[in-house]
C-alpha cells in the first residue's frame, strides 16, 4: 500500500492523457497506477462509483477451511505443509486484527521446536514485536494456503532482523482454488483479442477501463463502462496492485464466461464473469494477491 495525499473529485482525473499520478482508494490501495490513460468520462465514472478516490503519494521506490493438519502424534509437522524456504508469508497481529497484514519470509526451521522468520515489514512500516505475542502466519504452498498462529519466543539482529516463533498448535490448510472468491476494487485496461470464434487475431489495440469486483484463480467479476463484450469472446486484462508492499503489474488472457451480463451497478456500466487461463508463473503471482485480501 500507499500513502494516500489528498481525495479526488471526478474533474481532477484527466482525460484522453496519461494520469500524473497513480489513484488508490481510502485505504491506499492501488486502483490505476499513474501513467494509465482514462478515455472518457464514463470510465471516470467508473473509477468513483464504488468509493472515495484519493491521488496517492510518489513512492521512493516504488471460507470454509479444511481440518488441521497433524501428524500421528497430534501435533502439526510443518514440513507437511507444503511450505518451502524463501516463501513469503503474510503476518497478522491477533491483538490488532484491523491493522494490515505484513510480508516476511520463511528462513529456516526446527520441527517441533521453532520457526525462523524475516522481521515482518513493508514499504511504510516494521512490526517490531515483543516476546509472547500472538502472530497469525498465512502462506501458499502452490495448492493451498497454510495459516498457524504463533508466539514470539525471541528476536535477533544478526545478521540480519528475525524473529522466532513457537510452532503452532494447529496448521489449517485450504485449498485455494476452492476459497470463496476474494472482493476487491481494482482498476483495469481491458482489451478484446478476438471474437473466440477464430485463432490468429491481434488483440485491440484500443483498451477500455474496468474494474476488478471480485478475483480468483479461476477467473473474475469486472465491470465495465459501456457495452458488455459476447460471452467467449477473448479478453487480456491488465492491472497492477501492491503484494508484499510492493507493486506488481499484471497482464492476464481470459475469456467472458457469463452468458448475460450481471448488473452490479447503475445502468451503462455492466458485469460479466472472465474466465482466466493462468501459467504456474501468474498462478503464483495471482495466489499472493488474494492471499492478501482474503480478510478485507
Amino acid at each position: 500500500m500507499t500513502h494516500a495525499t489528498r481525495p479526488l473529485r471526478p474533474d481532477d482525473v484527466p482525460i484522453g492523457q496519461p494520469l500524473p499520478f497513480a489513484l488508490v482508494d481510502g485505504a491506499g490501495r492501488l486502483l490505476l497506477s499513474a501513467g494509465v490513460v482514462v478515455p472518457d468520462a464514463e470510465a471516470v465514472r467508473l473509477i468513483f462509483l464504488h468509493g472515495a478516490v484519493m491521488a496517492a503519494a510518489e513512492a521512493e521506490d516504488a471460507p470454509n477451511a479444511a481440518p488441521p493438519v497433524e501428524s500421528a502424534e497430534g501435533k502439526p509437522r510443518l514440513g507437511a505443509t507444503g511450505l518451502s524456504i524463501g516463501t513469503v508469508l503474510q503476518v497478522q497481529e491477533k491483538s490488532a486484527p484491523l491493522r494490515g497484514p505484513m510480508p516476511c519470509r520463511l528462513i529456516g526451521y526446527i520441527e517441533g521446536e521453532a520457526i525462523f522468520i524475516t522481521q515482518p515489514a513493508d514499504s511504510q512500516r516494521t512490526l517490531r514485536p515483543e516476546v509472547r505475542d500472538m502472530l497469525l502466519l498465512r502462506g501458499f504452498s502452490g495448492r493451498e494456503v497454510v495459516s498457524m498462529m504463533c508466539s514470539v519466543v525471541a528476536t535477533g539482529q544478526f545478521p540480519a532482523p528475525y524473529v522466532v516463533l513457537s510452532m503452532p498448535a494447529k496448521v489449517h490448510k485450504m485449498p485455494l482454488r476452492s476459497a470463496k472468491r476474494v472482493q476487491v476494487r481494482i482498476g483495469a485496461m481491458v482489451r478484446a483479442q478476438g471474437d473466440g470464434r477464430g485463432e490468429g487475431q491481434a488483440a485491440s489495440p484500443a483498451g477500455r477501463v474496468a474494474m476488478l469486483r471480485d478475483i480468483c484463480l479461476n477467473g473474475a467479476l469486472v465491470q465495465s463502462a459501456g457495452a458488455t463484450f459476447a460471452a467467449g469472446e477473448q479478453l487480456a486484462l491488465e492491472f497492477s496492485a501492491y503484494v508484499d508492499g510492493q507493486q506488481e503489474d499484471f497482464s492476464i488472457a481470459g475469456r467472458v464466461a457469463s452468458t448475460a451480463p450481471v448488473q452490479d451497478g447503475p445502468p451503462g456500466f455492466p458485469s460479466f464473469g472472465v474466465e482466466f487461463s493462468l501459467s504456474k508463473e501468474q498462478t503464483a503471482r495471482l495466489s499472493r494477491l488474494i492471499i492478501e485480501r482474503l480478510d478485507e
